[in-house]
């Protein structure tokens, strides 16, 4: 399947069709917008059920500048420890990244409690996970978690950890402390192989620092930022050749940007070309089989990029061919999959398929 997708590529790009050029503007989509999309889709992704557990970033009070590559990191590896098992539903860190800004929180408000329930509840958590980390001066980090049940506004349990910045513990003191927030939350705990297991298959601690470092730049569709985030991608599978979800997160970031350079008609050819051929050379996995395997890979569903891409040129191929009825159809699987993709939204409404009309505009200030 995975080398299917990638030779459909090849074939688009090859023929031109997956340059899909318009009149270039200079007006970029605004990214709040995009973000809002992209952060519903994500939403939609969390399992429906009693438990939807929200990892918010974590605050630093090293007394210098903070961190907050760090302190998403934590939330963004608690998440990948906490998705495997399966047990509750897990809102992706970027979803409490884009509720921290929407709340206007700055670091000093990620361990309050009353902002922190306040935006856990307006994603709909069931319980919140706070937390604070201290550099000391030896190198050793600190770090403190608070489990929050958010309607009545109880705190659960607390546990604190350090290790030393060098991350000989880091990955199985974050292992340590999913397990004890799972049991916590629902009673079940994380087993011991499973710990040990993807404790095992982590990267470097150091090619982890410039994957979050990615991960934050990379939360948000501003062109800039993500162009920042292909660099620290690349630096993280530069010291660990072996990081997969590095490349995987390194190819959303480029279909990301190609769907920029779409709205503003410029060509995203070279992007995407990149982005697929990532995506041969790493192919992603499904969760069942790497449920033991690779526990860093917070991906946000890097494929349906590439499947929302080659819809959309099947559906402006099929809007030159005059196919209108299957045109709305492959224009609309794009949409499902990318809903902040401002070019197929704008296709779709010009084939008669009313949506929202605001919207549209919105995501296609050149209107191309």
């Amino acid at each position: 399947m995975k080398l299917f997708l990638f030779c459909m590529i090849c074939i688009f790009l090859l023929t031109g069709h997956g340059k899909m050029v318009f009149a270039s503007c200079l007006t970029p989509p605004p990214s709040l917008v995009m973000d809002e999309q992209m952060i519903g889709w994500l939403k939609t992704q969390t399992k429906k059920s009693k438990t939807r557990i929200a990892l918010f970033p974590f605050e630093d009070r090293s007394q210098i500048e903070p961190d907050l590559a760090l302190g998403s990191g934590f939330a963004i590896v608690l998440y990948d420890f906490l998705k495997k098992t399966n047990e509750t539903g897990i809102y992706h860190p970027f979803v409490m990244l884009h509720s921290t800004r929407s709340n206007n929180l700055t670091n000093a408000d990620l361990f309050d409690d009353e902002k922190i329930l306040q935006a856990a509840s307006s994603i709909e958590a069931s319980h919140a996970v706070l937390g604070l980390f201290q550099r000391q001066p030896d190198g050793t980090l600190r770090y403190f978690i608070k489990i929050m049940e958010v309607a009545s506004k109880k705190q659960l349990g607390t546990t604190i950890e350090e290790f030393t910045d060098q991350g000989d513990r880091f990955f199985a003191s974050i292992g340590e402390a999913s397990s004890q927030i799972l049991k916590t939350i629902s009673g079940s705990k994380i087993s011991t192989d499973f710990l040990r297991n993807s404790v095992a298959k982590s990267p470097s601690y150091e090619a982890y620092r410039y994957y979050l470092k990615g991960m934050l730049e990379s939360s948000s569709y501003n062109a800039t930022r993500l162009e920042v985030a292909k660099a620290w991608f690349e630096k993280a599978t530069s010291l660990s050749y072996g990081f997969k979800s590095a490349f995987h997160e390194k190819a959303r970031t480029l279909f990301m940007l190609a769907i920029i350079q779409k709205i503003m008609g410029q060509d995203s050819s070279a992007s995407i070309g990149e982005a697929a051929f990532l995506l041969k050379e790493y192919p992603l996995e499904s969760e069942k089989k790497t449920k033991n395997g690779e526990v860093l890979s917070s991906s946000i569903g890097t494929e349906r990029w590439l499947k929302s891409h080659l819809a959309f040129v099947s559906g402006m191929n099929l809007v030159k061919a005059n196919q209108q009825g299957q045109a709305q159809k492959e224009l609309g699987i794009a949409i499902s999959l990318v809903p902040e993709d401002g070019l197929a939204q704008l296709a779709l409404s010009r084939l008669g398929k009313t949506g929202d009309a605001n919207l549209v505009s919105q995501l296609n200030p050149c209107n191309l």
